[in-house]
């Protein structure tokens, strides 16, 4: 009886330990799916690139809702810290190719939502013209309005900052990425508690903007009459 019993309770504990095994396991697997993935080019959008100005640099303001200025900021920075294109932070009006706007009410989120958006935590409208340059057709932006929108400006500065940087992304003319093994990268298209807080731009989106601005400005330099 005791022989059988001690049995039983070893078995018991080996289950236990088999199962407490596999959890961590299947843990561990989940939570890799959400590493960061092997570079790769991600969405863009028609070819599309921001206008540049006499000095190659993107002019850009800031307006609206104070709750947002430093997440636009930290923003700007971080485009900026690549190296690869130039945002200039100017006065509203100077020339300005991109305004990043923070909403002010409730009323304004209204006029940004549609049916199948009803919780967007930003928007982005690019207007552009097709430029042919060395026999290569340059989807050009001549302007982009950023807004976030007010029902988040009293969000943490960091979930800010990263729909920011999503937003300014898609200034520059990357697309939503879709792939759900991207989910940490910034320009992935659904904010979740796997990136909320994440404000790294990945070796992947860098890889993807150099691709697209450093042809560009190539060809600027070759002919800047087209600035």
């Amino acid at each position: 009886m005791n022989k059988t019993l001690y049995s039983s309770i070893g078995f018991l504990l080996l289950l236990t330990t088999l199962l407490a095994a596999l959890i961590i396991t299947n843990h561990k697997a989940y939570s890799d799916n959400f590493s960061y993935p092997k570079v790769h080019k991600i969405s863009w959008n028609n070819n599309e690139v921001q206008q540049l100005n006499n000095d190659e640099t993107i002019h850009i303001s800031i307006t609206g809702n104070n709750d947002f200025k430093q997440s636009f900021k930290n923003a700007i920075k971080q485009w900026n810290n690549l190296k690869i294109i130039k945002l200039k932070l100017v006065s509203s009006g100077s020339d300005t190719s991109i305004v990043l706007h923070g909403n002010e009410s409730k009323q304004e989120d209204c006029n940004y939502k549609t049916n199948n958006q009803k919780k967007i935590l930003g928007y982005t409208n690019n207007t552009s013209n097709d430029y042919k340059i060395h026999g290569t057709i340059f989807n050009v932006i001549v302007s982009s309005n950023v807004h976030l929108m007010n029902y988040i400006s009293k969000w943490p500065i960091k979930q800010k900052t990263r729909i920011a940087l999503h937003e300014l992304g898609h200034a520059l003319g990357f697309g939503d990425d879709v792939n759900p093994n991207d989910q940490l990268l910034i320009m992935y298209g659904a904010s979740n508690k796997y990136n909320c807080n994440k404000t790294m731009i990945s070796n992947s989106e860098i890889m993807t903007l150099k691709s697209h601005y450093y042809k560009y400005l190539r060809y600027i330099q070759k002919n800047p009459s087209i600035i």
